[in-house]
């Protein structure tokens, strides 16, 4: 025959109550841990939040950042393509009016020299020659017809070599191609932005000015 435990509480009553007392604890970690997964949803969702604000600021930033970085490997480009021409210029045999002359005259007293002028027939030479014009900064400026008409790129490349303006020889379109040389010369890039420009069908009228000419180059030394 079982007793009843002290106080007057019976030994069913006491599990029942125990019980109780063990769900209530059960629904009490629920909640908190309902509680604590709702603050990291909050927390994360906040954090979210913070990113979406700040994304376009993060992009332009970015934008800001490489666009100074082309600015600047621009302007490395112009500053080879600056030392590129002028040391095209010192190496050129004829850089004023009278290296012209000399050279002309070298050429008259060895009719056999291989010279690039002599690719072109008498009378085109002679309206090449003709239409040169010459500034302090060297050759500012020549007559393209016969040049095109006549020449290869590579040939043409190698007459304007003469002259230290061989980079103007992608200007001219017409020029034939019949080598891999004379389409990689015809392929290169003229000038890039912000560099110094040479104009087609533009003429050296006087220093620094370009008037409307036909199949003639104004070039930025004019």
């Amino acid at each position: 025959m079982s007793r009843d435990p002290p106080c007057g509480i019976s030994i069913r009553n006491l599990r029942l109550l125990q019980s109780g007392m063990s769900m209530r604890s059960q629904e009490r970690q629920r909640d908190k841990m309902k509680g604590t997964f709702m603050k990291l949803i909050k927390s994360t969702m906040l954090v979210l939040a913070v990113m979406i604000a700040f994304a376009p600021a993060i992009t332009v930033q970015a934008g800001d950042i490489s666009k100074g970085d082309r600015v600047i490997r621009g302007r490395e480009q112009d500053v080879a393509l600056e030392r590129g021409r002028e040391l095209a210029f010192l190496l050129a045999p004829i850089q004023t009016a009278e290296d012209l002359d000399r050279y002309l005259a070298e050429l008259q007293q060895n009719p056999e020299a291989r010279s690039p002028l002599n690719l072109l027939s008498p009378a085109a030479r002679e309206r090449f020659l003709n239409s040169l014009v010459f500034t302090d900064r060297g050759l500012g400026g020549y007559h393209y017809g016969d040049l095109q008409a006549q020449l290869t790129a590579s040939q043409i490349y190698r007459l304007l070599s003469l002259f230290g303006a061989q980079h103007t020889t992608p200007l001219l379109k017409g020029a034939r191609i019949e080598s891999r040389a004379d389409q990689l010369i015809m392929e290169h890039e003229v000038a890039p932005d912000n560099a110094p420009a040479d104009y087609k069908d533009m003429e050296c009228v006087s220093r620094a000015t370009c008037g409307p000419h036909l199949t003639y180059i104004c070039m930025s030394s004019c």
